[in-house]
């Protein structure tokens, strides 16, 4: 290759570049990765981001785990609403707080509407002392959701006239920093209860988040209605559907002359779920986006360029070039979704991989391909 289109190649190198900048913000170390400081947070929500600098979050939950299935009994930690808030949440959700002690926040928006009770650990640890109930009112925002339950530690928010009456119960003048650890009850107490679960370790084992593609396309928003004190919520896009508390916990009773059931046998009911769902697929569209592959702010597709045109160097032309270009651009593309992003997790991750590794390789090989044939060397 002469002068001439090395010249050429350089300047579109260079307009790659300029098009896609490496990554400069004040506070992120050179080469830092993402998840490591609050200041390198580069606002893509699906390939994790850092809530409010606090705490760092893997990836966009989807609508399910906002909906989630909560367990019957949580062990965590209960703050509170400011003065008002609560109360006025509860009317622009049409529900009344007339027999309830105060409205609270769940976890999961599927239990708006339904009952909670709270037992305060402090005050008795080993028998709990259990308050009620409680109507849940409001629940976090989709991207607060992962952060509040696993970063503090939360499983329920309380008003602020609970929150003052448990800080004058305790000789405070103010709630305590960080609130209080509280079991929370989706079932009425009784003298039989379900083993108590530690919701921030259950919930990152059930979280659903987005796949980590190029692009992708986001559940519908959820609405919200209440018709007459009956609340359902449309999900998919077409369907209200309704959410029941759990039913009554029964002590499990295993004999010797008649083994537990591990599996329903036929004329045997099986459990039937919170609600009834429809299957929605979820389309994800790949498009191709140079600057979302890049490492210390250089797209992955100019690393490739460089290393093409060194193996160039070596003598390496014609279909074994192209070849090298295909293996290169697979390669690099593997390593940085395994070492950046995760292994894929499904066939459309390792399709996705697969799609961009191709392109890259391609594009490289058929771009010196094209100068060379308008370039020939003399």
């Amino acid at each position: 290759m002469t002068i001439v289109p090395r010249l050429a190649l350089t300047a579109a190198l260079l307009g790659v570049l300029a098009i896609f900048p490496p990554a400069t913000k004040q506070g992120c170390p050179a080469n830092a990765s993402e998840w490591a400081y609050p200041d390198c947070d580069d606002g893509n929500y699906i390939t994790g981001y850092w809530w409010h600098s606090e705490s760092w979050v893997p990836g966009l939950i989807r609508n399910d785990s906002q909906f989630v299935n909560l367990p019957p009994v949580m062990r965590g930690r209960a703050v509170w609403y400011a003065a008002g808030i609560m109360e006025a949440t509860a009317e622009v959700r049409g529900l009344s707080l007339s027999g309830y002690i105060d409205g609270v926040a769940s976890m999961s928006c599927a239990d708006i509407g339904q009952s909670y009770w709270i037992s305060r650990m402090e005050t008795a640890p080993e028998q709990p002392l259990w308050e009620g109930p409680f109507l849940v009112v409001d629940c976090p925002q989709l991207d607060d959701v992962y952060a509040i339950i696993v970063g503090r530690e939360e499983v329920v928010e309380v008003g602020w006239k609970t929150a003052m009456r448990w800080a004058v119960m305790e000789s405070e003048y103010d709630p305590p920093p960080g609130g209080w650890q509280v079991l929370a009850s989706r079932l009425a107490p009784t003298d039989s209860m379900p083993p108590t679960v530690v919701l921030s370790t259950w919930f990152p084992q059930r979280a659903e988040f987005y796949a980590r593609a190029l692009e992708v396309t986001l559940d519908p928003k959820p609405l919200y209605r209440n018709q007459n004190g009956v609340v359902s919520w449309r999900i998919d896009g077409q369907n209200w559907v309704s959410f029941s508390p759990p039913g009554p916990f029964r002590v499990p009773v295993v004999t010797a002359t008649e083994p537990r059931r591990e599996h329903p046998t036929a004329g045997q009911a099986t459990a039937t779920p919170d609600r009834a769902t429809i299957p929605v697929d979820h389309p994800r569209r790949i498009t191709m986006n140079f600057g979302d592959y890049a490492v210390a702010g250089v797209p992955l597709i100019v690393i490739i360029f460089a290393l093409v045109e060194e193996i160039k160097a070596y003598g390496l032309t014609g279909k074994i070039l192209r070849l090298v270009s295909l293996a290169i651009g697979l390669v690099l593309t593997f390593t940085y979704q395994v070492a950046l992003l995760g292994q894929p997790t499904d066939a459309g991750g390792w399709f996705t991989v697969a799609v961009v590794g191709l392109l890259y390789g391609l594009s490289a090989s058929g771009a010196y391909d094209f100068l060379d044939s308008r370039f020939p060397p003399k």
